[in-house]
């Protein structure tokens, strides 16, 4: 019963492919990170300083330093294909700002991909494509959008990031929560906003504060209030009682190796090779949720791509695609939807992520196609009760957050970001 369910996974998962933008076509430019096109892979947008961790850095830079953003993709089974790059201006809240082009622009807002490169040496072929975000007038929030020709109806991907400039001072810290029945499990983030020369009319309104957890939009808090005012040294301090600004200590991520193909790399069962593909079979995976907490060196679900084979020409090209099989021991009767989550698929929860039921054997199955390399990812239950309750939680469990401050000005129409700060919790 379990080869033949097996078999039915991987049959699906290969017509799946097969199928390419058939099975996963919008035209409508949503404010979001996703993908919109199943046979286009691996999509990072990311400062690019040419070191090897820029890959897992949020897309987020300083308007007035000269740090670019790269844009990488791949597509599937084809050859070079034309595709333009548009930017959208959002407000705080990632609604489209009413802003025109030429305001937040310096160029004419059609930019094509010109840098491509083909797969070298993979079984599965594919064209790697690179792109450098133009420069943009004003700092906030943008989405860049990817689409065919110059059809902006045809949407193969879209990507958020933020330029932002230093006219506030942000202080930050990890604290226990305030709420005692939470305090063994939750981080609460405590910080202070200087807004040093800014006008504001209204001290509680006229400032916009974001706070996310490990560079994810999935639990994102928005609209944060102040919880006092110090007049004296010019700050906003938010210091909330009521959960406002706490986030589950989540347990570490969990991880695989996928960097090799000719031995079993950590978290790897065992490989499964053919003249037409490789498939990866992870080790079982259970509830972590009673488990006793135990501190890992993680991405924050973070993934780099990167291959340890010795043909490797580069990075970008020489990286095979294969299929990674998940299993998870769980209760099926519980009839629970259960997700793949990680950056890698930009923490969204569909149909190509969510595990498949076997009562027979009491296990959750899926099978990803995913670039050769090192990998964090979670499992997320539909459960209102409790998203995470594969998981567990841990107030020491290492975490990265970010806060985020928009301001906007007297007589204008859109939202400058005026703050960054980020902070490794128990790094």
């Amino acid at each position: 019963m379990r080869l033949s369910f097996l078999f039915f996974l991987l049959l699906f998962s290969y017509c799946a492919i097969q199928e390419g933008s058939k099975l996963a076509k919008n035209t409508t430019p949503l404010t979001q990170d996703k993908v919109y096109d199943t046979n286009i892979k691996t999509v990072r947008l990311y400062p690019f300083q040419n070191r090897y961790n820029d890959q897992m850095q949020s897309p987020i830079i300083n308007k007035n330093e000269n740090i670019p953003l790269r844009l990488e993709f791949d597509e599937l089974f084809q050859d070079f294909k034309t595709y333009n790059v548009s930017l959208i201006h959002c407000n705080f809240d990632w609604t489209i700002s009413p802003l025109s082009d030429i305001e937040f622009l310096y160029d004419y807002n059609i930019f094509p991909i010109t840098e491509y490169q083909y797969s070298q040496n993979t079984k599965i072929p594919y064209t790697h494509y690179s792109f450098i975000v133009p420069k943009v007038k004003l700092s906030g929030n943008y989405v860049l959008i990817v689409y065919r020709d110059n059809n902006k109806s045809d949407i193969i991907a879209s990507q958020r990031f933020m330029v932002f400039e230093n006219e506030t001072d942000i202080e930050m810290e990890v604290n226990y929560s305030t709420v005692a029945s939470e305090r063994d499990f939750n981080q609460q983030i405590d910080f202070s906003v200087h807004y040093k020369n800014l006008e504001l009319n209204n001290y509680f309104t006229d400032l916009y504060v974001l706070l996310r957890q490990n560079r994810s939009w999935l639990d994102a808090k928005f609209h944060l209030k102040p919880t006092r005012i110090d007049f004296q040294s010019k700050s906003l301090v938010y210091e909330h009682f009521n959960l406002e600004n706490n986030f589950r200590g989540l347990k570490e991520f969990r991880f695989f190796d996928a960097r090799s193909l000719t031995y079993n790399g950590l978290n790897v069962r065992h490989i499964e090779r053919s003249n037409k593909e490789a498939q990866l079979v992870l080790t079982k995976d259970k509830s972590r949720f009673s488990q006793p907490y135990s501190k890992l060196n993680d991405f924050n679900g973070g993934y780099v791509v990167e291959s340890k084979e010795l043909n490797v020409i580069s990075n970008e090209v020489s990286c095979e695609y294969v299929k990674v099989l998940f299993s998870l021991e769980y209760n099926t009767s519980k009839k629970e939807d259960i997700y793949i989550m990680g950056a890698f698929n930009n923490w969204d929860r569909t149909d190509a992520n969510k595990m498949i039921a076997d009562s027979a054997s009491d296990m959750y199955y899926q099978s990803l196609l995913l670039k050769q390399g090192f990998y964090n990812y979670l499992y997320l239950s539909t459960t209102d009760k409790d998203p995470f309750c594969l998981e567990g939680y841990d107030f020491q469990t290492e975490n990265m957050y970010e806060v985020l401050v928009y301001y906007k000005p007297p007589g204008t129409f859109y939202h400058k970001l005026v703050g960054y700060k980020i902070i490794d919790f128990n790094k």
